[in-house]
């Protein structure tokens, strides 16, 4: 059953990454580079500070296995597709920038795995913050619904499978995924229900 899920949950990713990079080369959405770099940075150093304390476990932590490469697939999309709006650097990014920078210099002197990977899920939940500003401050949805959900289903089978290992850390991250993810679907239906009331 843990191993069905765990397929279940990085095929729903993976069609989900699909779709993104498909949006991303058509030019239909205009990612930055920074955020989905910084995601990147700190997906690995999630995973390495999970490794780092013994929990090697693919299959309970199987949301971050899939994320680390997924995220490399849409960062490489956004690199090679032209578009001058990659480059732009907002001000959340430039802040969480430096607070994954603060985590990097933290994790170089304690070596301090636990910490560490807490601090990079915090990160990873604010990096959700300019996208969630972005829409609200424009009034209207720039995100398409079918990768979203996607990637909440997906959040949703590993964090079963992490709950049925009760291994914490996989709880973490699958948890703080699957929460965020709900949270911009709740602002993606909101936005779309207040522009069909106009």
């Amino acid at each position: 059953m843990r191993e069905a899920l765990a397929l279940v949950s990085t095929l729903l990713a993976v069609v989900a990454t699909i779709i993104r990079i498909q949006r991303i080369r058509r030019r239909d959405t205009h990612p930055a580079i920074a955020t989905w770099t910084m995601f990147e940075i700190a997906i690995v150093l999630s995973l390495w500070s999970y490794s780092s304390l013994g929990q090697n476990g693919i299959v309970s932590n199987i949301v971050n296995f899939a994320d680390a490469f997924l995220v490399v697939a849409i960062l490489g999309a956004i690199v090679i597709t032209p578009d001058p709006d990659k480059y732009k650097m907002e001000k959340m990014d430039a802040s969480c920038f430096f607070a994954l920078g603060l985590v990097l210099v933290f994790w170089l002197a304690r070596r301090d795995a636990l910490a560490t990977n807490l601090a990079t899920q915090a990160i990873m939940t604010i990096a959700y913050l300019p996208t969630l500003f972005k829409m609200r401050r424009m009034g209207k949805n720039t995100e398409p619904f079918l990768p979203w959900v996607m990637i909440w289903l997906s959040g949703l089978a590993g964090l079963a499978i992490a709950t049925a290992d009760r291994n914490p850390m996989a709880m973490t991250y699958a948890g703080r995924s699957t929460i965020m993810t709900t949270m911009l679907l709740v602002v993606m239906v909101r936005i779309e229900k207040k522009s069909q009331e106009k």
